[in-house]
């Protein structure tokens, strides 16, 4: 629950970006950073850089924070253009890849049971988006929508594959920290070119947005392993029941508030 709730106050927070004008980008830059700061202190052991690039997971934390960033940099903008239930949709659609990559590589069982969850939950997502029929998506936002879809579901397999095959229990602060400092790092590559070349000024308002974010996003993560590593559900049946709950709250939030 806490975590859901997180993701959600994430997706608010981008409506205010878009509202105040804040660069995307700028915001999310801070926000891995503080994530990234967060994820050190949450470690519980001593902060080794070298340790960092040459643990088993240091390769897929690369990766995943790749996706990270481009993913949330698509669904703010698809959060200020299309709404939060629209963007949430396409973002936890992306269930379908780490429930089948638990079925293929995990091993976890396949019963009657959760097939039937899983058609539910995709059901719900038909649903909640057939009912926005206020917005209306052009050609090039269906784009933004699938580059989402596939982005958040390939980094959702990559972070399902390397929390059961080379997280330890005490790696958790650590591999949270490799995410979330390489998409810092890419962030800002990005953002020194655009300041280089003209195409955009530093904001210094974005930094408080972004230490926002950079707390929620840590909180989302963190809770979200959490349900993860929980004896009491398989990984197949926490991703579709944590990004159905995301789907309902952000579509309410969207319609009561937005």
């Amino acid at each position: 629950l806490l975590g859901v709730l997180s993701f959600n106050a994430v997706l608010i927070v981008f409506k205010f970006l878009g509202k105040y004008k804040i660069d995307n980008l700028q915001a999310l830059f801070y926000n891995y950073l503080v994530a990234g700061i967060c994820g050190i202190f949450y470690s519980r052991e001593i902060f080794s850089l070298d340790r960092l690039l040459t643990s088993d997971f240091s390769g897929y934390g690369f990766l995943i924070g790749g996706l990270f960033i481009a993913s949330f940099l698509f669904l703010a903008l698809a959060s200020q253009k299309m709404g939060m239930s629209v963007a949430t949709t396409a973002n936890k659609m992306s269930v379908i890849f780490p429930i089948m990559a638990a079925f293929l590589f995990l091993g976890e069982s396949f019963t009657i049971q959760k097939c039937f969850g899983i058609i539910l939950a995709l059901a719900a997502v038909y649903l909640v988006t057939k009912s926005n029929k206020a917005v209306k998506i052009t050609r090039s936002e269906i784009w933004i929508l699938l580059f989402i879809f596939v982005g958040q579901g390939i980094a959702d397999i990559f972070f399902n594959l390397a929390s059961a095959w080379h997280v330890k229990g005490d790696e958790l602060g650590l591999f949270f920290t490799c995410i979330f400092l390489a998409a810092a790092v890419i962030g800002l590559t990005v953002i020194i070119y655009k300041v280089i070349t003209k195409k955009s000024n530093l904001q210094p308002k974005a930094i408080l947005w972004g230490v926002l974010l950079g707390l929620l996003n840590f909180s989302t993560l963190y809770f979200f392993f959490a349900s993860l590593e929980s004896e009491f559900l398989e990984s197949s049946q926490v991703y579709p029941i944590f990004n159905m709950a995301i789907i309902l709250i952000a579509a309410l939030v969207g319609f009561l508030a937005f």
